[in-house]
């Protein structure tokens, strides 16, 4: 496990190196007990105000920043707000943890961001949405890598325990290993690929089949609790979801038509249809 966090934290010293990025980056470590490490690197706007979703139940976090000051920040619901010197770069590391079921799912909102997702070989990845630009498998790991998260990314895992006690990062293979726990790796990879494709087409036709997301269910038992129908503002303020990713889930409940939007005086109303 020492080494994993040494390797862990080499790569978030490198990305703290990139002192003006135009596009935020993300990594994220999935380790076993729902355990996630992770980092995030992003750039402050003009206004000195700057916020980022958290995945899983944050435990731990550090905050650094490349301005003259120090970044103030606060955590709330998930969500990181930051206070920081405009066009300086701010580094958020932290520890959180998934909720522990027989299947766990890695929810991570879209921030337009780059994001990279290395899942322990102790889980099986059942399902994998929107489809990565890149899956591979390095070290021990499952990476699942995204040049621009622009849609909330869901992650369906299963824990099968099966790789070695303490991993943390690549360890030699004991000799004399079953030829079918060497290929195990490679039938993960066939299984994250074919799991991706049925799930993204599931998803493109939730109109018709009634999927829906963790978070979108949160949007729609909020409405419901509500009389069938709340200001955006309202929604934002309840749930601690940004303002554009909630545009975005909300725009996307309206096109599978379980609600409606309607523009009046006092905000964007958001109605759920019966």
């Amino acid at each position: 496990m020492k080494s994993g966090v040494t390797a862990f934290a080499l790569l978030a010293l490198l990305a703290a190196t990139q002192l003006a990025l135009a596009q935020p980056l993300e990594v994220l470590y999935v380790l076993p007990g729902g355990l996630v490490q992770g980092y995030v690197v992003f750039t402050v706007p003009g206004t000195g105000f700057a916020e980022f979703k958290l995945p899983g139940s944050v435990e731990s976090l550090g905050v650094t920043g490349t301005g003259s000051s120090p970044p103030v920040f606060n955590l709330s619901g998930g969500v990181l707000s930051v206070l920081a010197d405009p066009g300086s770069t701010v580094n958020a590391s932290f520890v959180s943890r998934l909720p522990r079921d027989s299947v766990t799912t890695l929810s991570v909102p879209a921030e337009n961001q780059s994001l990279k997702v290395y899942v322990s070989s102790e889980y099986v990845v059942l399902g994998v949405s929107p489809t990565p630009t890149t899956i591979a498998y390095t070290q021990g790991y499952v990476l699942l890598g995204f040049d621009v998260l622009a849609e909330d990314l869901q992650v369906v895992l299963v824990e099968t325990g099966s790789a070695q006690a303490g991993q943390g990062a690549p360890a030699a293979q004991q000799g004399g290993a079953p030829q079918l726990q060497q290929l195990l790796p490679y039938a993960v990879l066939v299984a994250v690929a074919v799991a991706a494709v049925l799930l993204a087409l599931r998803l493109k036709r939730r109109g018709e089949g009634g999927v829906v997301l963790e978070e979108d269910e949160a949007i729609l038992d909020f409405l419901r609790r509500s009389g069938g129908r709340a200001y955006l503002k309202e929604i934002r303020e309840a749930l601690g979801i940004p303002s554009t990713t909630l545009l975005r889930r909300v725009r996307r409940l309206e096109k599978a038509g379980y609600l409606r939007l309607e523009k009046t005086p006092g905000g964007l109303l958001v109605i759920l249809k019966k």
